[in-house]
């Protein structure tokens, strides 16, 4: 049996604005027992997939910090990153049947199912719950300055006339980065190398250090870059321009009208407390 519920959008206004995301914000809860109307009693954990750093990781940590406060009770963040999300959400997965597991996925926990099949250690439809959506984000086109190109179209070209020696980044198999990366290569025809890490975290960090040349993330965890000059912000992925960055362009914009990406990004946890993390 599946349940959702929507978060109440004024109480979690604030980190929303300090993410500068779109919330419609998501928690999974497992089938399980009933438990007491005290709950919760204890420290809730809050997995997160992916390793720290990235946008999945600040969102929850918010997230974490706003439930902890409003249900009185200390919701520890607890990261589990490996296998392209898989690692993490089995670990949601296998837990106690008991409200104090919770799991917080992005895009990834949709698309597994069709990429690993029967090799995916859990029913993504039998084992959780969807409760409601936590945020949606725009990503963001980003180059190491050692790239001569400052414009979508000048890489482009760039990237055809030095086939296989772009590399970029992306926190998993699977993971919105990953599938935004891919989608550009189809729509544009370019021969760019995937490098899979074990979260977005990592992937920035890889493209700061000239590992890779380009990767994709959310503005929040990469404008701190742009503005000190160590990545070069190409175009957003969207169809429209964001308010944070009235400035750059969209996709759309310089000519991709096919390629649009949004890494949704939800959570998950044990069963009946969805009226208490609704009413959060």
């Amino acid at each position: 049996m599946f349940l959702t519920c929507r978060v109440d959008t004024k109480k979690v206004g604030e980190f929303i604005q300090l993410m500068g995301l779109c919330i419609l914000g998501a928690f999974f809860f497992n089938c399980s027992n009933v438990i007491s109307q005290t709950y919760p009693t204890r420290p809730i954990r809050l997995i997160v997939p992916y390793s720290p750093g990235g946008a999945t990781d600040i969102l929850a940590r918010m997230v974490a910090s706003k439930i902890s406060i409003d249900l009185g009770q200390q919701v520890i963040v607890e990261n589990r990153s490996g296998a392209g999300s898989v690692i993490g959400t089995q670990a949601v997965a296998n837990a106690e049947n008991d409200g104090y597991t919770l799991g917080f996925f992005d895009i990834a926990f949709a698309t597994n199912p069709s990429l690993l099949r029967d090799r995916l250690p859990y029913d993504s439809l039998r084992d959780f719950i969807p409760i409601s959506l936590v945020a949606i984000a725009p990503l963001v086109m980003v180059v190491h300055p050692s790239i001569p190109a400052r414009n979508v179209a000048e890489f482009i070209m760039y990237s055809k006339n030095n086939p296989s020696k772009i590399n970029y980044s992306s926190g998993g198999v699977g993971s919105g980065i990953h599938l935004a990366g891919e989608q550009f290569k189809f729509v544009t025809g370019t021969d760019i190398l995937h490098i899979s890490y074990k979260g977005a975290g990592p992937g920035i960090s890889a493209i700061l250090s000239g590992e890779v040349q380009l990767t994709y993330a959310t503005p929040n965890s990469i404008i701190s870059h742009v503005k000190s000059g160590r990545v070069i912000l190409l175009a957003i992925l969207a169809d429209n321009r964001i308010n944070s960055l009235p400035d750059v362009p969209t996709v759309t914009e310089v000519g991709l009208q096919r390629l649009s990406a949004s890494p949704f990004l939800e959570s998950s946890h044990q069963p009946e407390h969805q009226k208490i993390f609704c009413q959060s």
